[in-house]
């Protein structure tokens, strides 16, 4: 009889241990876990080809949802059509709840992407301060002004340096101690 596929449920319940409510896939795995078996001369995923056999076909558009989170999970009561979306929403790092740096993903410290996908606004932010003092330091520093605010020159006869190393222009000075004596009389 070669040429003529062997029936695919004897060979999935073959590979299958039942462990607590799992029921674990022992044959081929892909690297990301997920049980494969060959159909028609292609690769297969097992928790869809149980979910197939044992419930029903697959709604189009949707993707099976582990709910026990273990890949390898062939049990149809684990198992749950959703989109991609929410399969994505439930996986693995929408469970964290610090981020690699160890911040807490609350409610003020979690922004999003455009995507859906979060990220810490801490770190967002360190990386953001990194970025422009990298951007400044590659600059160099702002060649001194000038001219004061108002225009006037900021040369040896007009500028002053306070106790603070802060220039100051002479002009302006002079002018503020004009209006302000004036409102005094």
């Amino acid at each position: 009889m070669a040429g003529h596929p062997k029936p695919v449920l004897p060979r999935l319940m073959s590979r299958i241990s039942v462990q607590d409510d799992c029921w674990e896939w022992t044959g081929a795995k892909n690297n990301s876990g997920y049980g494969q078996l060959r159909v028609n001369d292609r690769a297969a995923y097992t928790h869809r080809l149980a979910y197939e056999m044992f419930v029903g076909s697959i709604p189009e558009g949707l993707v099976i949802d582990h709910l026990c989170r273990n890949p390898a999970c062939c049990n149809p009561d684990h198992l749950e059509p959703v989109t991609s979306g929410e399969n994505t929403r439930r996986g693995e790092p929408a469970r964290r709840t610090h981020c690699p740096a160890g911040h807490v993903y609350d409610e003020q410290n979690t922004g999003r992407y455009a995507n859906g996908r979060r990220y810490c606004r801490s770190c967002h932010r360190a990386r953001q301060s990194a970025r422009k003092k990298a951007q400044r330091e590659a600059r160099g520093p702002l060649p001194p002004k000038a001219e004061c605010k108002n225009g006037h020159p900021f040369d040896e006869a007009n500028t002053y340096t306070d106790r603070h190393g802060y220039r100051h222009c002479r002009a302006c000075k002079r002018e503020h101690m004009r209006r302000s004596t004036r409102k005094a009389t």
